[in-house]
């Protein structure tokens, strides 16, 4: 059996690795990286032709993981079978679609391709045994969004592949221990994202979010909360509804969308009811008549995008930095270069596609609603959950923690890999 690491390479973004035994080839993942600042075209995975691959599976929905997958549809006739869990299916296809809007011209593939993607997708359920040749995969939760999931891949050896996890449960969602314990694996092939960070108590951070919010409301201020609308959004109005916040709240943008498939997908969220419950809660806004209203009310918004690189929250992220009564809370990941790190490190709003930057007088905090797992519940992982003594391959982080985090588990007894874009491997050993 082989292994070849085509993305999210000492870099967080555009996963893809591709196992391959006996002509037999399994792909997970096939992402993007969405381009930021200057540089706005994103960039795709190392180039792997459509007809050497028996099937393409794909652990989650965000873009880093699925962005790419329209790829196979340029060249019909020769496409691989696509796998996924149902929720998996139908989120990437609301995303991939807005990703053909906001990039234009830089993207490869049409609308006619997202569709045809989605239309020819397997959606499989957690557990259900898929063979590929000389191969065979099963997906498992993986704790990160709804419908996320974990590969584990059976040959002559065994392959576990998390893509992104999250150990603990959240309001949306319960971790990936709930399924039980993992399978045995000769490679784990694992997510590092946050290999030096720590993540503090949910609990603490969503009731320090609720009171943050009834400040700003209470001053007479508007709080726009920047959410990546696929489970960030939900989570966030579930924490609201849950600590009893007293005040307006309101949607907008893509994650209205998402709310409606995520209340057809019970099986797929830890508490249906809570779930639907905070939904019902919200008011959604539906014209930019009420938007213009809502942004100079006191009151809460919810809207993607989470790093405010497009979407509506741009819109309200202008008005709103102008005002001192106002806030702005961070509760997702800002990659560099993105408005939404801009606005945490230096307290500058740099609009898309303005050109000017805007001074915020509007007070601006972070709170930590990670969906991944965290410093200690990686330890955890690799030192509790794995079963076996496997090879380890660590993928989707930045390069300087990946390779301390590879030095520290070395020091554990772990035989621990961190790969370049390319790198193949055997099991046990790099092989080029």
């Amino acid at each position: 059996m082989r292994i070849r690491v085509l993305g999210a390479a000492r870099e967080v973004g555009r996963s893809a690795v591709l196992v391959e035994q006996d002509g037999s080839r399994i792909l997970m993942d096939y992402g993007v990286s969405v381009g930021t600042g200057r540089n706005k075209d994103p960039s795709f995975p190392i180039h792997v032709r459509p007809r050497d691959v028996g099937a393409l599976v794909i652990t989650h929905a965000h873009l880093d993981h699925s962005g790419a997958a329209p790829l196979f549809e340029v060249d019909p006739g020769r496409s691989p079978a696509i796998y996924a869990t149902s929720p998996t299916v139908r989120l990437s296809e609301l995303l991939l679609h807005d990703f053909v809007k906001v990039t234009g011209d830089a993207s490869p593939f049409t609308d006619y391709e997202v569709a045809k993607f989605a239309e020819g997708a397997r959606a499989i359920d957690y557990g259900e045994d898929v063979r590929v040749g000389d191969l065979t995969f099963r997906l498992t939760n993986a704790g990160h969004v709804p419908g996320s999931a974990m590969i584990y891949v059976e040959g002559s050896r065994r392959v576990l592949y998390t893509g992104d996890m999250n150990r603990s449960d959240t309001e949306l969602l319960r971790g990936y221990g709930d399924g039980g314990p993992l399978p045995e694996a000769d490679v784990v092939i694992a997510e590092s994202t946050y290999s030096q960070t720590q993540h503090p108590s949910r609990d603490e951070e969503e009731r320090a979010l609720v009171e943050y919010a009834k400040e700003v409301v209470e001053r007479k201020g508007t709080l726009l909360i920047p959410a990546f609308a696929v489970g960030r959004a939900q989570e966030v109005a579930m924490a609201l509804r849950r600590h009893r916040f007293p005040h307006r709240v309101y949607m907008d943008g893509m994650a209205l969308k998402v709310n409606e498939l995520m209340t057809s997908i019970p099986d797929y969220v830890r508490d249906p009811e809570a779930l639907e419950d905070a939904l019902n809660s919200l008011e959604y806004v539906n014209s930019w008549g009420m938007r213009k209203r809502i942004v100079e009310e006191p009151g809460v918004i919810i809207s993607p995008a989470g790093m405010l690189v497009g979407g509506a929250s741009i819109f309200y992220s202008k008005r709103i930095s102008e005002g001192d009564r106002n806030g702005v809370a961070i509760v997702a990941y800002q990659a560099p270069e993105t408005p939404g790190r801009k606005l945490l490190e230096k307290g500058e709003l740099e609009v898309p596609d303005e050109g000017k930057k805007r001074r915020v007088k509007a007070e601006v905090r972070r709170f930590d609603f990670s969906s991944h797992s965290g410093r200690d519940e990686l330890l955890k992982f690799f030192t509790e959950d794995i079963r076996g003594d496997p090879l380890i391959i660590l993928v989707h982080g930045d390069e300087e923690p990946m390779l301390k985090f590879a030095e520290e588990l070395r020091g554990k007894g772990l035989k621990v890999e961190v790969p370049t874009a390319g790198q193949e491997f055997e099991i046990g050993g790099a092989v080029s």
